[in-house]
């Protein structure tokens, strides 16, 4: 009975956190504008509506691929946020938390190597900054003429 019921709590946690993930709403960069409160500080609107979105962000290229996801709560970045090449390999990642960089950021070059990490706490660098090998253009250019030959998608290599 006491692992059946705490099973039962597992789940239920779990399926709010998810459902609290699907509610997320979806905003398109050109429906957006920045307005400064009271304090000058710049807070994120939809256009036309006066209360600060929580969303997430959302451009794309002309390709039709994501450009961008960036999550805000009450009009300031908050969460996680990601940007792409038009490619789809992402070009960076991070974290926010109320409006401050907060946790890893992360950077990648043309093939989807990695170039840089840099931990961040409350807007500061805090901890970890390391810089990796940039791969030449003509390593790129071959890094992709691979995937062609062998018929694979990126992150299949």
């Amino acid at each position: 009975m006491k692992l059946s019921l705490t099973r039962s709590v597992i789940l239920a946690f779990a399926l709010a956190a998810l459902s609290g993930c699907e509610n997320e709403k979806e905003i398109r960069a050109v429906d957006v504008e920045y307005r400064k409160n009271e304090e000058g500080k710049l807070i994120l609107h939809e256009i036309g509506k006066e209360d600060p979105l929580s969303c997430i962000l959302i451009q794309d290229h002309p390709n039709g691929h994501r450009r961008f996801e960036i999550r805000f709560a009450n009009g300031i970045r908050d969460g996680n946020f990601t940007f792409w090449r038009e490619n789809e390999i992402p070009l960076s990642k991070g974290k926010y938390r109320k409006g401050l960089r907060h946790g890893k950021f992360t950077a990648y070059g043309g093939a989807g190597e990695l170039i840089s990490e840099k931990t961040y706490a409350n807007g500061k660098l805090n901890g970890s900054c390391n810089f990796y090998y940039r791969y030449s253009n003509d390593e790129v250019e071959r890094f992709f003429e691979e995937l062609e030959e062998n018929d694979l998608e990126i992150g299949e290599l």
